[in-house]
């Protein structure tokens, strides 16, 4: 079967992100770094490019906050150009913003930047004649768009989370192939949070467009912020070697197993242990005594004190931490933790973790979970997190203290 002729590419990287709380409050979810230490807004757009040779023009669509950002992260590339939705009227509406790129008659690749195995995607639906979308099986109806497909696996129903259970059995999963004519169904539509899959409902009503079913490929999603874990471990498990920077320093004592980049300028100090594959970035400091353990990102400029463990974890830019166990957590810029705190990550039935969504509790699906922890929050010494909690950015919790439930922004313990 020959393959779609398919030049141009939509990545959408708008939004507020509002499930992500409490990361992503200044930055689209897109830009967190982890992995070998780009961005998955990055890796996604490098994938495409480097698999899909076809490719002649991608519009990287973003909100005016992240603009600046996301022009200097791709200056001098011809194929990339930036566009901006100017406020969140969701994903249809940001597609809308390319809509001036895309010609008449002209097919056009729809994904979300966050999604860094969308090339796969694209080799998939372009396989077909028609237009295409990307579909997986699920039973979690009440968080996704869902489809229904006939015999000959046409598209012939869209819901946007269907209350019924067991209604539907396939989502949609950030892959579309489409006509530019679908632009004239979502200027038709009110632009709010659905529309997107408001227009589709309408278009499949005239236009075939096939479900492609992609359960073989891996699962990348990041609706939550717990599962940038996830998509972490899985750009870790690329990681082949040791890769020390000439400038970092490393202590005869301390012992570093399995692939591991250490950046410029980085220290390992005495007795310290990495367990690979694990990423520790420029200006970093592992302290006397201390174990980075599996699958764990540690940013530029973090400081892990002595005595501290850190197991399948993420410490983004600044981070200053002393005598801590960190497991399966996620802590934004600028966090300080003092000494003896302890972040813990199973329940003591070992069941599963469950985590407030805008004050209603959903599953995890994780039963290894700990804290994920916003911008410049300062926990003072000795306090103990419970499995699923976050905190708010610029909060403080008192030394003491066992935290059960959420704290919102620049919150304080009592």
């Amino acid at each position: 079967m020959n393959k779609q002729s398919v030049e141009k590419v939509i990545v959408l990287a708008a939004g507020e992100s509002s499930r992500f709380w409490p990361l992503a409050t200044k930055v689209h979810k897109s830009f967190y770094k982890m992995g070998l230490g780009a961005s998955l807004i990055e890796v996604t757009i490098f994938n495409l490019l480097k698999n899909i040779k076809q490719i002649k023009e991608i519009y990287i669509v973003v909100s005016p906050k992240d603009k600046d950002r996301a022009v200097s992260l791709f200056l001098g590339n011809p194929k990339i150009k930036i566009v901006t939705q100017n406020l969140p009227k969701g994903q249809g509406d940001a597609i809308l913003s390319a809509k001036e790129f895309i010609s008449k008659d002209e097919k056009v690749f729809i994904t979300s930047a966050d999604k860094i195995n969308a090339y796969k995607l694209f080799q998939s639906l372009q396989t077909r004649e028609n237009e295409s979308i990307a579909v997986r099986t699920s039973d979690s109806a009440n968080l996704y768009g869902m489809v229904r497909l006939n015999i000959n696996r046409r598209v012939v129903d869209v819901s946007e989370k269907p209350s019924k259970k067991g209604e539907y059995k396939l989502r949609i999963t950030s892959g579309y192939i489409l006509d530019s004519r679908f632009f004239n169904y979502l200027d038709k539509v009110k632009k709010e949070h659905y529309s997107l899959e408001i227009a589709l409902k309408k278009y499949i009503k005239d236009v075939d467009v096939a479900g492609v079913l992609v359960d073989d490929i891996e699962e990348v999603t990041l609706k939550f912020a717990w599962h940038l874990l996830n998509i972490n471990a899985l750009l870790l498990s690329e990681l082949k070697g040791t890769h020390i920077a000439p400038s970092a320093s490393i202590s005869p004592t301390a012992k570093i197993e399995g692939p591991v980049v250490i950046g410029a300028e980085a220290k390992v100090l005495d007795f310290a242990k990495i367990s690979g594959p694990v990423y520790i970035g420029k200006n970093a400091v592992v302290g006397d005594y201390s174990s980075i353990r599996e699958n764990s990102f540690i940013d530029d400029e973090v400081l892990v004190g002595s005595h501290s463990e850190i197991k399948n974890s993420i410490i983004y830019k600044g981070g200053h931490l002393h005598r801590n166990y960190v497991g399966d957590s996620i802590i934004d810029e600028g966090t300080r933790i003092g000494a003896g705190t302890v972040f813990a990550n199973r329940r003591i039935d070992r069941g599963e973790i469950q985590s407030k969504i805008k004050k209603i509790k959903i599953s995890t699906g994780l039963t290894s979970f700990g804290a994920i922890l916003g911008r410049d929050v300062k926990l003072g010494v000795n306090c103990s997190l419970m499995p699923g909690v976050k905190i708010g950015e610029g909060s403080m919790v008192l030394p003491q203290t066992c935290v059960f439930d959420d704290i919102e922004d620049k919150g304080a313990t009592k």
